[in-house]
C-alpha cells in the first residue's frame, strides 16, 4: 500500500516544489500520535486513532502501510513510542473478559449500540453492550483494516471493522447480521446515505469519493480527514514549511465542496450547522472556539451532542497527549470543561454521544498525560462529569484502542 514515503516523494515532485520532506515526517509522525493513539501509549510502534483504534509493534500493521491520498498522494497517521508494555502485543492478557466467539455470519440479537475493544495486534475484536455485558469477541479481525495506517473513521456510527486488508459492515436483518465487505477498492470505508470513500493503494492511483448522488469525484492530493458524521470528507493540502497550506471539503451526500484559504477540514455537520476545526480553533454557529491551554497544541475532533448545546472534542496537547472535552454552545461562557471529573488534562478520547446526552470514552493509563483516578477503560460520562464504567481494563494493558458503534440497518 501507499505508505508515508509515497506522501513525501509525491509532495516533491508536485509543481511546486520545495517541500520539506523532514519536516512533513515530522508533522506526519505527530499527528500519527494525534489521531491513532486513543488511549494509553505503548510498545515500539502503536498505532491509534483520535477517537479509537490500538495497534502496536511493526508486524503485520506497520509504520510503512498508509494509504489515503490523492491525486498523487497518501497520508500517513501511525505513531510510534519506546515505552515497553507488560503485555505482548499479539497476546489477550488472561484477565481480559472477552467472552465467547462470535459467528460474524451470523451476529444475533445485537443491542442497538456498543463499544468495541481490540488490544495490542492480537486481530480479536471484543463487542460489549454499553450495561457493561460482553457479547464476545470476534478472532481475525482488527478495529480498522491492516491495509492502511491511518484509520479514517474517528466516531460513532454503524459498525464497520477491519477483516484483512478489507474493511467490512453490517448487513442483513437487524436479529441476525452478518460482516459483509464493503464495496469497491481496498480498505473501502462506507460514509453516510450510502457514499464510498476508496483511499489510494499507489502512487499512481487516486483516492476516489463515491458520493450518495452516484457521482465520482477524485480527490485533491493531501492528507484525508473524514467527519465524525461521516458526510465530509476533507482533503489537506501539504505546504513547504511542513505545515498544511489549506484544504477541499466535499459533501459525501451530494458532491459539493468548500474550500479553505488555512489549515482546516470539517469536523461535523449538524442541524446547528457545519463545525469547522482549524488547528487551535473550532468554528460553529458564528462561535470561535480556542483551545483549553496556553501552551501549544489543537483540536482532533468534535462532534455536536444529539441536542445541539456541546461538543465533544478531542485536544492534542504537549508531547502529543491527548485529552477529551465538552464545550458548550449555549450561554456566554464556551470554554471547554474537562470531560470527566476536575482535573487537569486526562489521558482520554471521545468515542461519541448517547441519545440521553452522555459521552461515551476511553481513560487511558496516563503514559502520556494524567491517569484517571478511576483506572483505564470505556465509561459513560455526563457532561456533569459523573462516570459509568462499561470496560475497564488493566493499568498494565498499554496498547489498546476502542470504539461506539451502532446496529444500524
Amino acid at each position: 500500500m501507499a505508505d508515508l514515503r509515497d506522501l513525501l516523494a509525491r509532495a516533491a515532485d508536485e509543481p511546486s516544489g520545495g517541500v520539506d520532506a523532514d519536516g512533513l515526517a515530522r508533522r506526519a509522525r505527530r499527528r500519527r500520535r494525534n489521531r491513532q493513539r486513543t488511549i494509553g501509549i505503548a510498545l515500539t510502534a502503536i498505532v491509534f486513532v483520535g477517537g479509537a483504534i490500538a495497534v502496536a509493534q511493526r508486524s503485520d500493521r506497520t509504520v510503512a502501510r498508509v494509504a489515503v491520498a490523492s491525486t498523487a498522494a497518501s497520508s500517513s497517521t501511525v505513531a510510534s513510542t519506546t515505552t515497553t508494555s507488560t503485555v505482548p502485543p499479539d497476546t489477550v492478557p488472561p484477565s481480559l473478559d472477552i467472552g465467547p466467539a462470535l459467528d460474524p455470519d451470523h451476529l444475533r440479537d445485537l443491542p442497538e449500540r456498543g463499544v468495541e475493544v481490540e488490544v495490542g495486534v492480537t486481530h480479536t475484536v471484543i463487542l460489549i453492550a454499553l450495561d457493561g455485558t460482553v457479547i464476545g469477541h470476534l478472532d481475525d479481525f482488527d478495529l480498522y483494516s491492516r491495509a492502511i495506517s491511518n484509520p479514517l473513521l474517528n466516531q460513532a456510527g454503524p459498525l464497520t471493522l477491519g477483516r484483512g486488508d478489507h474493511t467490512v459492515q453490517l448487513s442483513g436483518p437487524t436479529n441476525d447480521r452478518q460482516l459483509v465487505d464493503v464495496p469497491g477498492r481496498t480498505a473501502a470505508v462506507p460514509l453516510a446515505e450510502g457514499a464510498v470513500l476508496e483511499p489510494s493503494s499507489s502512487r499512481d492511483e487516486v483516492a476516489r469519493l463515491h458520493t450518495a448522488t452516484g457521482s465520482v469525484i477524485d480527490l485533491p492530493f493531501g492528507a484525508i480527514e473524514v467527519s465524525s458524521d461521516r458526510t465530509w470528507v476533507t482533503s489537506r493540502t501539504p505546504s513547504p514549511d511542513a505545515t498544511y497550506a489549506g484544504a477541499t471539503a466535499f459533501d459525501a451526500r451530494s458532491g459539493q465542496s468548500v474550500h479553505f484559504d488555512t489549515d482546516c477540514f470539517v469536523g461535523d455537520d449538524d442541524a446547528i450547522g457545519r463545525v469547522d476545526i482549524c488547528n487551535d480553533t473550532i468554528h460553529v454557529k458564528g462561535l470561535t472556539i480556542g483551545k483549553p491551554f496556553d501552551t501549544g497544541g489543537h483540536w482532533e475532533a468534535a462532534q455536536v451532542s444529539p441536542d445541539g448545546k456541546r461538543l465533544l472534542a478531542q485536544f492534542s496537547g504537549e508531547c502529543e497527549a491527548q485529552s477529551a472535552w465538552f464545550v458548550p454552545l449555549t450561554g456566554s461562557d464556551h470554554r471547554p470543561q474537562l470531560a470527566g471529573p476536575p482535573g487537569t488534562e486526562w489521558d482520554s478520547s471521545g468515542l461519541g454521544w448517547l441519545p440521553d446526552g452522555r459521552a461515551v470514552i476511553s481513560y487511558g493509563p496516563g503514559v502520556c498525560g494524567t491517569a484517571l483516578p478511576n483506572g483505564p477503560g470505556v465509561y459513560l460520562v455526563s457532561p456533569t462529569g459523573a462516570l459509568q464504567s462499561i470496560y475497564p481494563v488493566s493499568a498494565d494493558i498499554m496498547a489498546w484502542g476502542a470504539g461506539l458503534w451502532t446496529n444500524a440497518p
